[in-house]
């Protein structure tokens, strides 16, 4: 439903442009960025993550303008710009250190481009915020469900596996 979810967003940013709320626009212009390049569009993407990181930087706020720089990446990442992804996420990180998507995205940056002590630097710093969050079914603590099966695929190590699974049990 990527269609769907990219015209409300264009509503919700139409609404929020209406009464003059621009920090109303920020969360429907990073979920534009997540279905356009979930539809391949990825000029689009890049629009709309343009924008928001502009807004973003504008208001100075920290939480939407990490998310911001997460949306930059999304789109260097797709595009394969490796080196501008990871100066998004860095961005991203300086101001919110423990954002965990940015993290888990810097982590598979490097194990997808073959740099495993650095992913795993990452990932250790992930895991660590993702412990502080305890045990709920939250996304800081449920995204290892998914990636630490990516990471063994990528590397042939099954070493966290037993983690994953600990934690399905866990959310389960």
């Amino acid at each position: 439903r990527w269609q769907k979810i990219l015209e409300r967003c264009r509503r919700a940013i139409e609404l929020a442009c209406s009464v003059g709320d621009r920090r109303a626009q920020l969360q429907p212009l990073f979920y534009s960025v997540v279905a356009s390049c979930a539809t391949g569009d990825l000029e689009g993407a890049r629009v709309h993550a343009s924008a928001g990181l502009t807004l973003a930087e504008e208001l100075q706020i920290r939480f939407p303008l990490a998310q911001a720089y997460l949306g930059s990446k999304m789109v260097h990442f797709y595009a394969g710009d490796w080196q501008v992804a990871r100066d998004c996420i860095e961005r991203g990180l300086s101001v919110s250190p423990q954002e965990h998507r940015l993290l888990i995205c810097r982590a598979l940056i490097e194990y997808e481009t073959g740099d495993f002590k650095q992913g795993e630097d990452y990932l250790e710093n992930f895991l660590e915020v993702m412990r502080s969050v305890g045990p709920m079914p939250t996304p800081a603590y449920v995204l290892p469900i998914i990636v630490l099966p990516m990471i063994a695929r990528i590397t042939g190590s099954v070493d966290r596996l037993e983690v994953a699974e600990a934690i399905c049990d866990t959310v389960l």
